[in-house]
């Protein structure tokens, strides 16, 4: 037997081993000959590419519900303010908070779902949020619905959190850009169905309550999809159930011990890390501003100069939407392209810079021009063209998200959770001051302060990243 088959094979012992003590052997694949490579299995090709297509598919339904249940009352909003009879401000609350327990929640999904678990942690977070739905149906007034829209929030924050982290758990680095692309495509496709559906149930039914109908039971089909054809994909998880089938993985971290139980608080420690931080800014202010203009959108456009009715309103939140998942979809693609790039191999950051660029180029534009159009009540096609901007300028988040998974992934839920903690939190922040603030100060400086911040973000980032490649060994 040569070396490198005594260095392959697992000893007699090691193969009697009970599951909770197997023993992994990390070895790398290029140091195996072809007929060695066809007995052995990566942990990312348990599963056949179709197979992972179908996963990655019905995860970004679930991804789409976070979006889809914030902004499909969006286009019934002043009416929901009128028969409830409260405050504009209250009413914009009612959006904000679901996004604020969205936040807080997903730190605890994420160490909950990294020790016990994808699958069960997704499936408790589904099944309550479609009882806190018909909960909002039911709410005698503002007060009753802001309570139960928080516990959505709490709930339906399962779904980015864990899976993100599941996509971590299926694809490899090299392909991770891709899949978490298209896992945002699907995001930010809920941006276009649920005020394009929201309005049309408003208008045609019995106002925001049939939202609330039509969206608890469309989450309950979801939640029939996923526990269907969605497996468990933890890793530690996978690699007991197939303890027999893998003795070969693709990977440097010791995932042979069960996880256990972080303080939930815990993910927060990302924060201070001067790798992750700056780029944690980056997606949390373009996403700050694209929930912000959604939330003035209905505001606006139901006034004068414009005037339009709930429907109208929500038909204009389609362009927006297709060039939300249009940049999520391209970034993608740019960020697996930079990450295959023949230099700076050794620089994991590379993947980030096809969308920290374009960013940079459509984001700040796309906002002045959209803020200001509405501030001199132009055109609504101006208008639209400034949103289509800022939304493109979304593909730097697919480069930015496989980077985190592949520089933890053992900790792949924590670290999205983290990232999802800053931008939710500000995204909720944004929209309750959005209204006042726009307000006291108009809608076309409010818009252009954010366009600045994002402006300030970018730049750090790509300063990091073009000292981190100036201090490459290749350089």
């Amino acid at each position: 037997m040569t070396q490198n088959q005594n260095e392959v094979m697992p000893s007699q012992q090691q193969q009697q081993e009970p599951a909770a003590a197997f023993k992994i052997i990390t070895i790398p694949i290029p140091s195996l000959s072809e007929k060695e490579k066809e007995q052995f299995k990566s942990i990312y090709d348990l599963h056949s590419k179709n197979k992972k297509t179908l996963i990655l598919a019905v995860l970004g339904l679930v991804g789409l519900l976070l979006p889809f249940a914030d902004l499909i009352y969006l286009p019934s909003l002043p009416r929901m303010i009128e028969n409830l009879k409260t405050t504009e401000t209250l009413g914009s609350l009612t959006v904000s908070i679901c996004l604020l327990t969205s936040c807080l929640f997903g730190l605890l999904w994420g160490v909950i779902s990294d020790c016990y678990g994808r699958k069960p942690v997704t499936l408790i977070g589904l099944t309550t949020f479609c009882l806190w739905t018909i909960g909002c149906r039911y709410s005698p007034n503002i007060y009753a619905l802001l309570i139960f829209r928080g516990l959505q929030g709490c709930s339906i924050s399962v779904s980015l959190v864990v899976g993100q982290a599941a996509l971590a758990d299926l694809y490899h680095p090299s392909e991770r850009g891709r899949a978490m692309g298209i896992f945002y495509v699907f995001f930010f496709l809920g941006t276009i169905l649920g005020p394009l559906i929201g309005g049309q149930l408003a208008q045609h039914f019995n106002g925001w309550h049939s939202i609330f109908v039509f969206l608890s039971i469309f989450s309950f089909l979801i939640t029939i999809i996923y526990f269907i054809f969605v497996p468990e994909t933890l890793e530690f998880k996978v690699l007991h159930l197939y303890r027999k089938e893998i003795t070969v993985v693709e990977k440097n971290e010791n995932i042979e011990n069960r996880p256990k139980l972080a303080k939930p608080w815990l993910p927060l420690i990302y924060l201070c890390d001067l790798t992750i931080l700056p780029y944690i800014l980056v997606a949390t202010m373009s996403f700050t501003a694209a929930f912000g203009c959604q939330t003035l959108h209905s505001s606006y456009l139901a006034r004068t100069p414009y005037d339009y009715n709930e429907m109208m309103i929500g038909f204009l939140y389609i362009p927006i939407g297709i060039a939300l998942f249009t940049g999520s979809f391209i970034g993608g693609k740019l960020a697996d392209r930079a990450a295959s790039c023949k230099y700076f191999n050794n620089v994991a950051e590379r993947r980030m810079i096809p969308g920290l660029i374009l960013s940079l180029l459509l984001v700040p534009t796309g906002l002045i021009l959209y803020g200001w159009s509405l501030e001199y009540g132009y055109n609504i096609l101006i208008i639209i063209c400034g949103q289509c901007l800022f939304g493109l300028g979304q593909a730097n988040r697919p480069g930015i998200l496989s980077y985190f998974t592949i520089k933890h992934q053992q900790q792949a839920a924590s670290i999205i959770s983290a990232n999802n903690f800053v931008q939710i939190l500000f995204a909720a922040i944004g929209i309750a001051i959005s209204i006042p603030a726009s307000h006291r100060l108009g809608i076309g400086p409010f818009i252009t302060i954010l366009a600045l911040v994002n402006i300030v973000t970018i730049v750090v980032a790509g300063v990091l990243i073009y000292k981190k490649i100036k201090s490459s060994p290749e350089q």
